[in-house]
């Protein structure tokens, strides 16, 4: 008896996500992972239905779903830029053709991660090529939920960082400032990305330098 065709969609995606992904993430090969993203990409794309049929009201398969959200999430810290660029333009791709920014599993479970990432990214410097991107990303990510971004996310993720002193994550919390337009928004994270950065990068040197006095 022939497999009905959900049925074998799920057996290939459980294995490139419980098997090809767990060893491609092994390897320092961007153009293997950069295959299997467009795989994962190309899937959520093509076979939308399968996780979001228009006669449910919740994701279906979510556990899938948010297997291939976080490998897109971890992409996005690799040191390709082409890796990173590629992952980026999936994020923004798919939230203009299916509205994933919108979908209650993504603002409930993923919404946060991925804007620590990026800030991450955007704080490390790490990618100074894709800031535009990051930052078109990062704007997007957050017009979804304004309030919550400036509220909780923005001065959660200044408060978890532990290279900053206490004072200093209270001075930049209070520095924040709530714009909501494209050229204000890419000034307050700019401003923001550069000083959490400064101050990091010497509080790191004083203590290099305390323990080696």
């Amino acid at each position: 008896t022939a497999l009905p065709i959900s049925s074998i969609l799920s057996q290939v995606l459980d294995f490139c996500l419980r098997e090809i992904l767990l060893v491609v993430s092994s390897l320092d090969h961007p153009g293997v992972k950069g295959a299997l993203f467009s795989l994962f990409y190309d899937f959520l794309v093509n076979k939308w239905r399968y996780f979001f049929s228009p006669s449910a009201s919740a994701c279906e398969h979510d556990a899938e779903f948010l297997m291939i959200m976080e490998a897109l999430r971890q992409s996005l810290t690799q040191t390709d830029v082409a890796l990173v660029r590629q992952s980026l333009q999936a994020l923004e791709n798919l939230n203009a053709r299916c509205k994933l920014f919108d979908k209650e599993i993504f603002r409930q479970r993923l919404l946060s991660e991925f804007v620590c990432t990026l800030l991450v990214v955007l704080v490390e410097k790490s990618h100074a090529l894709l800031q535009d991107e990051l930052m078109s990303a990062l704007f997007t990510l957050s017009s979804v939920d304004f309030e919550g971004f400036y509220s909780r996310l923005l001065p959660g993720f200044i408060l978890q960082i532990g290279e900053l002193t206490d004072g200093q994550k209270q001075d930049l919390v209070k520095k924040i400032a709530p714009e909501k337009d494209w050229p204000s928004f890419v000034s307050v994270i700019l401003l923001l990305t550069n000083d959490i950065h400064y101050f990091v990068v010497c509080n790191t040197s004083l203590l290099t330098h305390s323990a080696d006095s």
